[in-house]
């Protein structure tokens, strides 16, 4: 090899050491990020092996510090104020990197499938409701969207595809409509800056939001199906959006999840509590911040399968039994025509509601619709009693339908409702001696059930035929 080739190779190598050298940031932080406010928040990236890393945020006149490991990796926390900004951060290894336009705020990550997915602008001829008045005013600094790229993996990824962008017209139209929705209200209540993170994928089944090691770890807990899927699509397998999707963000400050799931489960009703507290532990776990809030939205109706009732019995389940987990019930918002209904404002703020009661401590107000609590056979009718109710119960001066009423044969007819000062009532003339009612159990129903907030009832049955 001539001189000048080995010059030239020898060149070539330092300037891959340089390039390799120089400190790099994880792919969630980028300029127009917000971070989660009083917290000390998680920074990694990675940089030359044992290698000082050094981050001044401007808010602040302290320095934080770190040292890379022997394979580049760095982590640290910095401690951030109340909410405010814009900010920058540096950070350098010697070579400096700069962060802009930050805020501190309040963080949440939204996930699950299509319907959160659904983006404000609609799908392929499926409207939003309100959509082109959102977009057209959706212009405010203070609300930062990030959406995390769909990515299915076999392995757990270290970095993702995605930015953090100012909201605005072009930046909201194909955002998670529900997501914006719910940062919207926050926005209006709290008075601080809201970043979203959307990491979402249509027909995804929960598995695949789950790590390898959760899953493991309740596999002799399932119970077995026969629905198998013939030729599962890569978002039904285990693992994958997880390994692809979440655990590139993990650590990432915030202070909780919104998760709007179910429909492709919702065969194996029976095991989908077991799944979700398994997954809500785990991200808990991994994150490392406690019990953040995860709060679900229930399945609205839709004439999906026969055995929705029981999956929308299963997620009030996963409300009662997971800590800090509450049920935004969509009862009243049923589409026969499209499984993506168009009102998704109502969704995003009924998932607000839950956050600034049970997250944010507000009073004052209810804010999730009627759950069933227990019932009493008064002669030939049934009393039902609910929990979420506390100012009573309302039909808007409609009928009541959707209730069904048994006796001991375990037949269900259909029966009549009504609600007096003492509460609900349950009846039928051909069921003399009750023991059972069930409430808006297909899978098809229109909620007439309400709270006098407002807020729908989820269905419900008395009995565990």
């Amino acid at each position: 090899m001539k001189k000048h080739q080995v010059l030239l190779l020898l060149f070539s190598i330092l300037n891959v050491a340089t390039l390799k050298a120089k400190v790099e940031i994880a792919s969630i932080f980028n300029d127009n990020m917000v971070l989660q406010q009083q917290m000390d928040v998680n920074i990694w990236g990675t940089a030359s092996p044992n290698k000082k890393v050094t981050i001044q945020p401007t808010w602040t006149s302290t320095v934080f510090s770190t040292t890379s490991d022997k394979n580049g990796k760095w982590k640290t926390k910095i401690s951030t104020p109340e909410a405010g900004g814009p900010y920058h951060i540096k950070i350098s290894d010697g070579e400096e990197k700069v962060l802009s336009n930050i805020l501190i705020g309040e963080v949440w990550l939204c996930s699950g499938q299509s319907n959160m997915e659904m983006p404000i602008k609609g799908f392929k001829n499926q409207r939003v409701d309100g959509s082109l008045k959102a977009i057209v005013t959706s212009a405010d600094t203070q609300i930062r969207l990030c959406q995390i790229k769909r990515i299915a993996s076999d392995a757990p990824q270290e970095s993702c595809e995605s930015e953090w962008k100012t909201c605005g017209p072009e930046s909201v139209a194909n955002f998670s409509a529900t997501g914006y929705f719910y940062a919207k209200m926050l926005r209006q209540v709290l008075g601080v800056p809201i970043g979203i993170i959307e990491a979402d994928w249509g027909g995804s089944a929960i598995e695949a939001w789950m790590s390898n090691e959760s899953l493991q770890s309740i596999t002799q807990q399932l119970k077995t199906s026969k629905n198998i899927r013939k030729k599962p699509q890569i978002q039904h397998l285990p693992n994958k959006l997880f390994n692809g999707m979440i655990h590139p963000i993990i650590g990432y400050g915030i202070k909780g999840v919104i998760w709007w799931h179910g429909a492709n489960n919702s065969r194996q009703y029976y095991n989908y509590e077991l799944l979700f507290r398994t997954m809500v532990n785990d991200w808990r776990n991994r994150w490392g911040i406690g019990d953040f809030s995860f709060n679900l939205a229930q399945l609205a109706p839709y004439p999906f399968n026969n055995v929705m009732g029981y999956m929308r019995e299963a997620q009030v389940n996963c409300a009662r039994n997971t800590p800090n987990c509450d049920i935004a019930i969509l009862l009243d918002i049923s589409d026969s025509t499209f499984m993506h209904g168009p009102i998704k404002e109502v969704v995003g703020e009924r998932f607000a509601y839950i956050a600034l009661a049970q997250t944010y401590g507000m009073k004052g107000f209810e804010y999730t619709g009627p759950i069933y609590k227990s019932m009493e056979i008064k002669k030939d009718k049934i009393r039902i009693f609910f929990d979420h109710a506390t100012e009573g119960l309302t039909s808007y001066g409609k009928k009541l339908t959707e209730f069904e009423i048994a006796g001991k044969d375990k037949v269900f007819h259909p029966a009549t409702a009504e609600i007096t000062k003492e509460g609900l009532y349950v009846s039928s003339p051909d069921v003399p001696q009750p023991v059972a009612v069930r409430y808006a159990f297909q899978s098809f129903v229109t909620g007439t059930l309400f709270n006098t907030a407002g807020l729908p009832a989820s269905s419900f049955r008395t009995d565990d035929w």
